[in-house]
């Protein structure tokens, strides 16, 4: 069973409970980051010009700048090959999202099968919210609402435009319910970005070498969405239908109260007359746990309100920001806080002031 918050280690691990959500986070120290270069001002332009070019690529977003500016730095680029669009993100934006509005502009119809290579992003849709770091693969629909975080100074992605109609006919269950993550060290994984990278190289390529790899990539698509964790498949019976509200329950108690440093996840599920074992079940649903979920409510807290500060919009020390997020442990803040942006809060502030 995954440690809760409350718990202060056992004999067995010897780690605590903070150490073991600390290592949940990806690790943006170590990660191999090549930026797209966008200190000049030819590099530089308006959230409206990039958000055409964006729209014109793969459909309308919503944009949120770095810091709240209104000026992006990085490319968008696009091409069709062995009749799959494949386009090409490099931004230094915070936040881009597709609401019902977004949607509703039309455009494209389309899956997207998201190759993340530089840079961390929060990826979510719906009742789902995936990691992804460099390597990592993601299946969106791009006709559901979704919301993508990216953290640190830049970010790259490129995204395969698949024909949606075609790849859910294909499914048992014909959806793809909140988004699919592989991680990079799955085989289905490693097989997928061969395919995309195969396709990318191609130059002139004889039209039937350029089906046969379409037809793969598809194939390969369909099995990543068919190997789905449970919570992305159908849910039938009373079992599923306890898991759904228990995650719901649960998932609203640590929104409402993750600011309270004293929060026990224990106590949390016996307030909610839960079990310690439906509560963690119910977050397995997301590929995560409730301490983890915990955690990542702080630290978003957290960078939010240091952005505040860095916008002029609060003057507080930093300190009582992390207090206020729900952490008690100033030091534990520092280097959670740094695994999950790459950088500590002060650095994180020197950063983008300068």
């Amino acid at each position: 069973m995954t440690p809760s918050l409350e718990r202060k280690g056992s004999p067995a691990s010897g780690l605590d409970a903070k150490s073991k959500a600390h290592d949940m986070l990806p690790d943006r120290r170590h990660s191999d980051v090549k930026r797209w270069p966008v200190s000049g001002a030819d590099r530089m332009e308006q959230l409206d010009d990039f958000g055409a070019k964006l729209r014109d690529a793969c459909g309308a977003f919503a944009l949120l700048g770095a810091r709240g500016r209104n000026a992006v730095g990085g490319k968008v680029f696009g091409e069709s090959k062995a009749g799959i669009r494949l386009v090409e993100i490099c931004s230094n934006l915070q936040q881009f999202s597709r609401s019902r509005r977004e949607i509703s502009l039309g455009g494209h119809d389309d899956l997207f099968l998201i190759l993340q290579e530089d840079g961390n992003a929060l990826i979510s849709q719906h009742e789902a919210s995936h990691w992804l770091q460099p390597g990592d693969l993601a299946l969106i629909d791009s006709m559901e609402p979704s919301e993508f975080t990216f953290f640190g100074e830049f970010s790259r992605q490129r995204f395969a435009l698949l024909p949606r109609a075609s790849v859910l006919a294909r499914l048992p269950h014909g959806k793809v319910v909140g988004g699919n993550f592989l991680p990079a060290a799955d085989p289905a994984n490693t097989a997928i970005s061969a395919v995309l990278q195969k396709i990318r190289l191609l130059v002139d390529p004889d039209p039937e070498i350029g089906a046969f790899l379409g037809d793969a990539l598809l194939a390969l698509v369909r099995v990543m969405a068919c190997e789905a964790p449970r919570s992305q498949q159908t849910h039938k019976g009373k079992e599923a239908s306890g898991t759904d509200h228990a995650l719901s329950m649960s998932r609203q108690y640590i929104d409402n109260g993750y600011r309270d440093s004293n929060f026990k996840i224990r106590e949390m599920a016996e307030t909610l007359r839960l079990s310690m074992r439906q509560v963690q079940r119910s977050f397995a649903a997301l590929e995560t746990t409730p301490t983890k979920y915990l955690l990542i409510k702080r630290l978003e807290h957290a960078r939010k309100e240091i952005d505040q500060m860095i916008a002029g919009r609060r003057s507080d020390l930093i300190s009582t920001i992390a207090f206020e997020a729900g952490f008690s442990d100033l030091s534990y803040f520092q280097r959670t806080f740094r695994r999950a942006f790459g950088n500590t809060p002060r650095e994180y502030i020197r950063g983008i002031a300068g």
